[in-house]
């Protein structure tokens, strides 16, 4: 996919892209109007990029302690359904 396209794209078809094709889970995080109306937070462009490479930062550093939690939640939520499938 070249930079071209990527910019032509809407970002639910970056995010449906990289989720079908790339195997990816993505978050959709608020956009810069959302956290505006949300918490009132004003951002310029440069302080919109740090924020977001903060996030990132964050994000990745929260990943897999996430990622442990949710495997937990599905594996607890399997043994429920299995144990009333029984039933």
């Amino acid at each position: 996919m070249d930079f071209a396209m990527i910019q032509e794209m809407q970002t639910g078809e970056i995010i449906s892209y990289l989720r079908e094709n790339r195997g990816y889970h993505v978050l959709v995080n608020f956009t810069r109007d959302m956290y505006f109306t949300e918490f009132k937070a004003k951002f310029s462009e440069l302080s919109w990029r740090e924020f977001m490479m903060y996030c990132d930062h964050l994000d990745n550093e929260l990943m897999f302690d996430r990622a442990e939690k949710y495997l937990k939640q599905w594996q607890t939520a399997n043994i429920i359904r299995t144990s009333f499938d029984k039933e």
